[in-house]
């Protein structure tokens, strides 16, 4: 029998969709043996849907709705977490996806240089630094399943 890959939900900043660095993050976390789930692809989806291109453009409360309901569903069939901060750009969905998987009892890998009491309470692992994370994370993992 084939085994399934683990899931992990990869938290980060819409702003940086599509970076060098989320890219090597996800290139991590892939070549870690893992499925790298994130749920920007699927918010296009939504926003399509409504005739839109970026939520902000319009934000509305039932698309916002929906937008957390896909998020949360994809935090929940997801084995692990890793939530990336970077420096001075605003995270409030990726603070909230690692509240959800903090209290649904899943490992969690913060990247972040800062160490706010709050992200070191509900982490498992937590890098400085993406380079960090890339020189510790495959091994961190196995802890984590």
């Amino acid at each position: 029998m084939v085994e399934k890959k683990k899931k992990i939900y990869f938290a980060y900043p819409s702003k940086m969709k599509g970076s060098m660095s989320e890219h090597e993050i996800s290139t991590i976390v892939e070549e870690s043996g893992y499925e790298v789930i994130e749920s920007f692809e699927d918010e296009k989806l939504i926003l399509h849907r409504h005739g839109l291109k970026s939520y902000y453009d319009n934000p509305r409360k039932d698309i916002a709705g929906e937008i957390f309901r896909l998020d949360f569903n994809h935090v929940m069939v997801c084995d692990y977490l890793v939530a990336w901060f970077p420096r001075e750009i605003p995270c409030i969905g990726t603070a909230i996806k690692l509240v959800w998987a903090y209290t649904a009892d899943r490992y969690t890998y913060v990247i972040s240089p800062v160490r706010h009491p709050y992200l070191l309470s509900m982490t498992d692992f937590i890098y400085p630094s993406i380079e960090e994370f890339r020189k510790s994370f495959k091994e961190d993992a196995k802890f984590g399943g």
